[in-house]
């Protein structure tokens, strides 16, 4: 596990949080890459990067904060299951990735649930809290989402192309406007409270 990741607050500012190729290992990387660039109807190599890159994104987050993201939805698109689905294959590598070099040093598991039986499960506005934790915990560990980003997390595709925001708003909405000394809103909402 890398030392200053272990050693720092969640949402303070660290090391910059190391990159796919560092965290995967050049080889496996490579070897991503390939695999994905080989199936039918792929789309281009920097696409394919792009995906892996927000793949190990997705989980150096759930390992950094088990206690802010554990069990939630999966906010990314499939095509970023299907590298972790592939990645999850490969026992011994993941094993390594998930022990020895993401901050949490402990195994990630992977449970599916099907779309419909999600959607009967927390209902439409939980989901969306859920998915509304990430963004700030993102913008910590990478900085704002790019548009590479967009087309691979569910939430922020959602709040660009269906409520209007820009990247640079939704980066002030996780973070608050530093340039304006606005403040910050808070990075993580309220825990939704059932009728019991």
């Amino acid at each position: 596990m890398p030392p200053s990741a272990a050693s720092v607050p969640a949402g303070t500012a660290a090391e910059p949080a190391p990159t796919a190729e560092e965290l995967l290992g050049p080889v496996l990387h490579d070897e991503v890459v390939r695999h994905f660039l080989a199936k039918p109807g792929s789309p281009c190599e920097a696409v394919v990067r792009h995906q892996v890159r927000e793949c190990l994104r997705y989980l150096y987050l759930v390992s950094r904060h088990p206690d802010r993201l554990g069990g939630l939805f999966l906010p990314v698109e499939q095509d970023i299951d299907e590298i972790w689905h592939y990645l999850i294959l490969q026992t011994r590598e993941y094993r390594q990735l998930c022990e020895q070099r993401l901050p949490g040093g402990r195994f990630i598991h992977h449970r599916s649930i099907s779309y419909g039986d999600y959607q009967q499960a927390p209902g439409r506005a939980a989901a969306a809290e859920e998915a509304l934790r990430w963004i700030p915990l993102y913008t910590a560990a990478f900085g704002p989402f790019d548009e590479d980003a967009v087309p691979h997390w569910t939430i922020v595709r959602f709040l660009r192309d269906e409520l209007g925001l820009s990247l640079a708003q939704m980066t002030a909405l996780a973070g608050g406007d530093r340039t304006s000394g606005r403040p910050a809103r808070t990075a993580e909402p309220e825990p939704v409270r059932s009728g019991a």
